[in-house]
């Protein structure tokens, strides 16, 4: 087997276009900023929580069709991140422009790739 560079490549964008989906889907992303912790946490909140867990579950049962339809939406991103990365960058926040100049090299090494496994050189 020949040692293709856009194997590697389509791998590394495919893991990179699942964890940025999922980050994002999942709220994390956002202003960059810890949230300023105000209330005092005490003895009292800690039993609450615990009564809450132990009542409810630690899972939401109407968390798990959430977490399906993010976990495929992630997929496809990833997916859709392999053949091209500018629905990705854009969305995290890099302007297009830029975006397009980190996808050309990616497409020319494809290219490449396909022409010599069609040639067989």
């Amino acid at each position: 087997m020949q040692n293709l560079l856009s194997y590697r490549i389509a791998m590394a964008l495919f893991v990179f276009g699942f964890v940025c989906s999922a980050l994002v889907s999942a709220g994390i992303t956002g202003e960059g900023t810890l949230p300023i912790q105000t209330a005092a946490v005490d003895e009292d909140y800690y039993q609450e929580v615990g009564n809450e867990v132990s009542n409810h579950g630690a899972i939401d049962i109407f968390a798990i069709p959430w977490l399906l339809i993010n976990t495929a939406k992630a997929l496809v991103a990833a997916l859709v991140s392999v053949f091209t990365v500018l629905p990705m960058l854009t969305t995290l926040g890099l302007p297009a422009e830029f975006a397009m100049i980190i996808q050309a090299p990616i497409w020319i090494v494809y290219i490449k790739d396909i022409y010599t496994i069609y040639t067989g050189n």
